[in-house]
Order: C-alpha cells, then structure tokens, then sequence
C-alpha cells in the first residue's frame, strides 16, 4: 500500500520547482523538505519531526534540527514555487482541482487539519503565520489529570506516537476504529509494520468507517482532552494572479517555467513576538478559604479564631462533664 500511494503523486522533487530560504535559493528543495505519508496522501514536509523513512514507513526523525528564521517580514521566511503537473498525472488523482493543501502544525506534531489552506494554481500567495503559545500555571500543574482536564506531553503515552498531542490523538481515534473493523493499520501510522498495513482490498472498509467517522469521534473510545502546553498557528492568506510576473524587476523565478499549474507561496512571521496564553485555575484551595472566610467574617462576625473558641468551649464542657461523672462514682463506690 504505501507504494501505491508513492506511484500515484508527483515526488516532491519534482512538484517543487524552487525554494527559496532567507535569501537563500534552492534549486533542488530536496534539501529543505521531505515527503511524508499523510491522511491525504503523500505530501512534502519542511521543519517536520516525521518524515517517509526509506520509502516505506513513517518515522520519527531522532537527529531532527529545526529551522529558524531570524528576522520577520515577507521577504524573511519561506517561499515555494509548486507545479502540480496536470499532463503528468494518473487521471482521476488530481484532487481539489488542482489546488495545493497545505497544513501547518507545530514541528513534532503529525499533519494534522487543525489549521489548512487551499492555494490555486496560478496564483501568488502570502501567509502571514501568527503564533499562540499555552501555558499552565504553576496552580494547574500540581492538579490531577481529570481535574485539569488535560495532558502534558510525557503524561500520556500514544500509540505510535513519541509524546502525546491532541491532534495525534484524533489521528488515534480513526487509526483504531480502522483496525477494529478492518483488521488493518492506514498506511501513515507512524512506525508501522508493513505486515499490519492495509492494502488494496481493504478501501471499502476504510471508506466506510470515514463515513462513520463522527460517531467515533464523539465516542467514549476517543477522549483526547487538550494540550496543557502547545503552540498552535493562524494563518491569514492573500492571494494574486501571476499576470505581473514577467514585468517584475529582478525576477528571481527568472529561468523557471510558469506554467497555469503554476504556484508561488510565500511564507512568513509578522512579528517576532507571539499571544502568550496561560490556563488557570478558577479558584485555589487558599483562595477559596480566604474568601469564605471574608464572608463569615463580613456576614456572620465569624473567623477562624472564633471557631477555634467554639472547639475550645466544646472541650471544656466535655471535661467538666466526664469529671463529674468520675466524682459521681466515686462517691457511690465509697458508700
């Protein structure tokens, strides 16, 4: 199964023409991506932990270095020029009419949905990448999983998976509904063996859980609570025709056929700073017991100190009581 779906696409040396890195050009973008099976296929990866190891599975790379940019602005980050090659294509595997899907997740997470563009082919677009970094406080670390309602990414082993992220855990949900009714593991599973893989025969049966996907995913079977920490990605997208682009001064697509399958992408931060959100408790242990203590001081005249008066007071009519009693016996015993 993975060859099929290896055939079927161009290769990634081939759909992408030119890269185009911090001023850096790439004539071969084999340097900066690397392709990787997904849920949609075989796609090209950049700044990505997992990745299409030896044509055969997917793996995590354990020597994986991530890229950085230095400076923010459009002409500072990542620029693509993509061809999807129509005329080189088995009829019938053209999806989205020829649009580009692209995704954009943190660098150890799987290809996930959460965040997607499609770009048209002969077009220039600009993504503008704003980043969301979330956070825990120091009050929500110490409570237990089913009280914060969320994971930590060395708090819940995924299958398949190094670390836990809820986007991978949604992955989870269709891979098991997959093998419960398929017998079968998809063809993207990270660190599968080719001997769980499904094959040809099996696409019915695939077909037919994604049908039934939203009832999994609602189901008790798939519980994915949220990341405690993550950093997640919106994008906004503008986009253009390439009618301009033979009277462009300086033309660095110069020597390259543009074709109407065409796509230059331009990928970019805004800024160097990012939103920077922290998830905390409602309400502490101490301040709950400081603010009741407020009221029943506000309301009633009653503090702690005053129930420590009452317990006091509860003490000594105790003794009182058991040393009259022992008093008592003793004067009968004597009689």
């Amino acid at each position: 199964m993975p060859e099929v779906l290896q055939a079927l696409p161009q290769t990634c040396k081939d759909f992408l023409k030119l890269c185009i890195f911090e001023h850096k050009v790439y004539h071969n973008c084999k340097t900066l991506f690397r392709p990787i099976l997904t849920s949609h296929g075989l796609c090209c990866i950049f700044n990505g932990l997992y990745y299409l190891k030896d044509k055969r599975r997917n793996e995590a790379d354990p020597q994986f270095q991530r890229r950085m940019v230095r400076l923010s602005g459009p002409l500072e980050g990542l620029t693509v020029v993509a061809d999807y090659n129509p005329s080189n294509a088995v009829m019938g595997t053209v999806l989205n009419t020829g649009a580009l899907r692209i995704m954009f997740t943190d660098w150890n997470e799987f290809p996930a949905d959460d965040e997607t563009n499609l770009v048209e082919p002969d077009t220039e677009s600009y993504h503008s990448i704003h980043a969301t970094y979330t956070y825990c406080s120091d009050d929500v670390k110490v409570l237990p999983a089913w009280s914060r309602k969320c994971y930590f990414s060395d708090e819940y082993p995924l299958r398949f998976f190094r670390s836990y992220h809820d986007s991978d855990c949604d992955h989870m949900c269709f891979v098991r509904a997959v093998e419960k009714f398929c017998q079968c593991l998809p063809a993207y599973v990270p660190n599968v063996y080719q001997s769980q893989v499904c094959n040809v025969t099996s696409i019915p049966c695939i077909m037919e859980v994604k049908l039934q996907l939203g009832k999994w995913m609602y189901s008790k079977e798939c519980d994915c609570p949220r990341d405690c920490e993550s950093l997640r990605f919106k994008v906004d997208m503008s986009i253009g025709n390439l009618n301009a682009l033979p009277y462009v001064l300086n033309n660095p697509y110069s020597g390259l056929i543009i074709n109407k399958s065409t796509s230059i992408m331009h990928f970019f931060v805004t800024n160097s700073g990012y939103v920077k959100q922290r998830q905390e408790t409602v309400m502490s242990l101490i301040s709950l017991a400081s603010n009741l203590g407020g009221v029943f001081g506000l309301c009633l005249g009653f503090s702690v100190l005053s129930v420590l008066e009452i317990l006091f007071y509860f003490y000594i009519i105790i003794r009182n009581f058991i040393r009259r009693h022992l008093r008592r016996r003793r004067a009968v015993n004597s009689k």
